[in-house]
This record gives C-alpha cells, sequence and structure tokens, in this order.
C-alpha cells in the first residue's frame, strides 16, 4: 500500500506552482467545500474514510 503523505498549505501551493502532479484529497464537511475547493482534487467527507 501507498503511504499518504500529510503537508502543509504552503507545500501545496509550491508544489502546485511547481506543476508537480498530486493527488489531493478535501476530507472537510460539504458545507466548507461549497466555499471553494482546489482544482482537482478529490472530495471525500472525513466521516466517509475508514480505518485502515
Amino acid at each position: 500500500m501507498e503511504e499518504i503523505k500529510i503537508i502543509t498549505t504552503e507545500e501545496v501551493e509550491a508544489k502546485l506552482e511547481a506543476g508537480e502532479a498530486m493527488e489531493l484529497v478535501d476530507v472537510r464537511e460539504d458545507e466548507e467545500v461549497q466555499e471553494g475547493m482546489i482544482e482537482g482534487a478529490k472530495h471525500i467527507r472525513m466521516n466517509d474514510i475508514g480505518e485502515p
């Protein structure tokens, strides 16, 4: 299984600006996502993510 890395918002911004390919998962609730999301990110609510 591939390791899931957690990085800061500053690191995400730098990687996006550098054009680095990433798979982003937005775990906020629906109401929060309605305010905006990073293009290409996948939305999965935190409560819908199962335990490993």
